[in-house]
C-alpha cells in the first residue's frame, strides 16, 4: 500500500486530469482550498490564500491589533498601509563565547576559534601581494607558418588554429593535480562503519588500527583515513554502532555540546540513517505504516518554536534564524534537506504534525514524509539526515521509522528497472543522555582546550597553554587530534 502511494504522489502531475479520485498530498477543505499547500479560505476577501502571505481581515481588528499578534509570534501578513509605531524588538542573536581577558595586544586582531570566539593568539600582519604578472608563454610558434594571435573565445569554439607550436624538451612541466572523482567510493561496509564509529567518538578511536583497516579505500573522492575527526569535536560523544540490518542503520549525534550551548536545560539530537549496501542508490521516503502488521512511525514530545511558522519537514530557513537564533534547536523530519526545503524539494502526507508539541508525540500508521523525485540522490555520501529533535537533558526516549529508496540500476546491468525499492522497517534510535568525557586527554590529542586555555598536549600531558582570564568556564575538550598517521 505504502509503495502505491508514493507512486501516486510521482505521477500526479501528469494524470491530475485523468484522475477522477482526490489525488493524495492535495487535499481541499470545503471551499477548495488547497490544504497541502499552505491555503485557507478569508471569508473577508472570499478567497484562499495564505494567511502570512496576503492579509485576511479575518485575523485581526485593526493596524495595531495585526502588528500586535505579529510581535506575539503570530505569522499573519498585515496590510501595507498599516504603520509600525515604535521599533520592533528582535532578539538579538545570544554569544556563547566565554568571557576572556587576554593580557596582551593584537593589531591586527585575536585568532578566532571554530565558533567565532576570540583566543590569545594574533593575527598575523597582512602582507600586500603585487597583481598577478602577465602570464608569458614559453611555447615558441614553429617556423612554417607566421605568428598567429592566439583566439580564446568561447563563441568560436570550433575555430582552429593552423599555427602548431613546437614543443621545447627544456620547458618545465607544470604540477597538475590529480583530477578527483568527487564520488568516487571504494570503501566497504565494514570500512564505511570504522570510519563513523571513529568520527563519532574522537575520544575513543584508536587512529592507528582505524587508519589500518580504512587503508587508502576513498569516500567521496577523498582518502577516508585523511577525513576522521575533521569537524567539530565535543567533549559529549554518541558512539555510532554498527548494525545487523541490511540496508541501513541508525546515527545519533548530539548538535549542542552536553546539553550546553544551546537552548537552556535542553539537548538537540540530529538523527541519521547510515547506508550500508552498496547497492543503494537512495533513500526517498521515511514512513509509518499499517500492511500486514504494524509498523508505525513513533515520533517523541520535542521542542517546537513558534517562530518556525509550524514547519515541520526539512529543518529551519537561515533567514528564520538571523530573527531568532532560538528557532535552529526546532524539532523536525526531513529526508537529507536541514536549511528549510526552500526548493521544496520533500513533501510530506499523513502526519498529524499539529498534535507535536513538548508533551505530545506522533504516531502515525499511514503517513510519510518522502523526496519529490525519488529517483534523485538527495545528499551526497551516505549519511541521511532525517531528523532533529530538542528535548529536556535528562531524558531518554526513542524514536522508530520506517525507510524505503531505491537500488541501483544501470544500462548495463542486467536488472528489474520497474521493481528497484528497498525497505528497512522498525528502524530505532535510542536516545540516552550520552556521557561526558570531561577531563580525560586521549592520548592522540594534540591541542586540549580545558574550558577557557588552550595548551598543547604530548601524549596525555598538558604542555603550555594560553593565558586567559575567563569569568565563564566551558566544557573541556580535544580541539585536535593525531589522525595523519605520518
Amino acid at each position: 500500500m505504502f509503495k502505491m502511494i508514493i507512486y501516486a504522489l510521482m505521477f500526479n502531475n501528469v494524470y491530475s486530469q485523468m484522475n477522477t479520485e482526490p489525488l493524495l498530498g492535495g487535499l481541499r477543505d470545503d471551499n477548495n482550498c488547497l490544504i497541502s499547500a499552505g491555503y485557507s479560505w478569508c471569508e473577508s476577501s472570499n478567497s484562499c490564500v495564505r494567511s502570512w502571505e496576503t492579509p485576511c481581515k479575518d485575523h485581526f481588528t485593526s493596524c495595531d491589533d495585526c502588528l500586535t499578534k505579529q510581535r506575539d509570534g503570530i505569522n499573519i501578513a498585515c496590510p501595507i498601509n498599516c504603520e509600525v509605531n515604535g521599533p520592533i524588538s528582535i532578539p538579538v542573536p545570544e554569544t556563547h563565547c566565554p568571557e576572556v581577558m587576554c593580557m596582551m595586544y593584537c593589531e591586527n586582531g585575536f585568532i578566532q576559534d571554530d565558533n567565532g570566539c576570540n583566543t590569545c593568539r594574533c593575527n598575523d600582519p597582512m602582507i600586500a601581494v603585487d597583481p598577478i604578472p602577465p602570464i608569458q608563454s614559453s611555447v615558441q610558434p614553429s617556423i612554417q607558418s607566421p605568428v598567429q594571435p592566439l583566439i580564446q573565445s568561447s563563441v568560436q569554439p570550433y575555430i582552429q588554429s593552423s599555427v602548431q607550436p613546437s614543443i621545447l624538451v627544456d620547458d618545465p612541466i607544470p604540477d597538475t593535480p590529480p583530477v578527483i572523482n568527487p564520488f568516487l567510493n571504494t570503501c566497504s561496509e565494514v570500512q564505511m562503519a570504522v570510519y563513523h564509529e571513529c568520527n563519532s567518538d574522537c575520544h575513543n578511536c584508536d587512529f592507528k588500527d582505524t587508519r589500518t583497516v580504512l587503508s587508502d579505500c576513498m569516500n567521496n573522492g577523498i582518502l577516508a583515513s585523511d577525513d576522521l575527526c575533521q569537524g567539530n569535536i565535543h567533549s559529549c560523544s554518541i558512539p555510532y554502532n554498527d548494525c545487523d540490518n541490511e540496508y541501513v542503520c541508525p546515527k545519533i549525534t548530539e548538535i549542542t555540546d552536553c546539553g550546553e550551548n544551546g537552548l537552556n536545560g535542553y539537548s538537540t539530537y540530529r538523527l541519521s540513517l547510515i547506508v550500508k549496501n552498496t547497492e543503494i542508490k537512495n533513500i526517498y521516503a521515511i514512513y509509518g505504516d499499517d500492511i500486514n502488521s504494524p509498523k508505525p512511525m513513533i515520533i517523541p514530545p520535542a521542542y517546537q518554536s513558534i517562530i518556525n511558522f509550524n514547519s515541520n519537514i526539512g529543518g529551519v530557513l537561515p533567514a528564520i534564524i538571523n530573527i531568532d537564533p532560538d528557532a535552529q534547536y526546532d524539532s523536525w523530519l526531513t529526508i537529507g534537506v536541514t536549511d528549510g526545503n526552500a526548493d521544496n524539494e520533500i513533501s510530506t502526507i499523513g502526519i498529524d504534525f499539529t498534535s507535536w508539541t513538548e508533551n505530545s508525540g506522533i504516531h502515525s500508521t499511514n503517513g510519510a514524509v518522502f523526496t519529490i523525485d525519488p529517483e534523485i540522490n538527495i545528499v551526497e555520501g551516505d549519511e541521511y539526515i532525517v531528523a532533529q529533535i530538542t528535548i529536556p537533558n535528562t531524558r531518554t526516549t526513542s524514536l522508530t521509522l520506517n525507510a524505503q529508496g531505491k537500488t541501483k540500476c544501470e544500462e548495463h546491468n542486467n536488472c528489474n528497472k520497474d521493481n528497484r525499492a528497498w525497505k528497512q522497517e522498525g528502524i530505532i534510535f535510542n536516545i540516552v543522555p550520552p556521557t561526558s568525557n570531561q577531563n580525560i586527554i586521549p592520548p592522540t590529542c594534540l591541542s586540549w582546550y580545558d574550558g577557557c586555555n588552550n595548551c598543547q598536549v604530548n601524549n596525555g600531558i598538558l604542555g603550555a597553554c594560553t593565558r586567559m582570564m575567563c569569568f565563564r568556564m566551558d566544557n573541556p575538550r580535544c580541539t585536535r587530534f593525531e589522525t595523519s598517521g605520518h
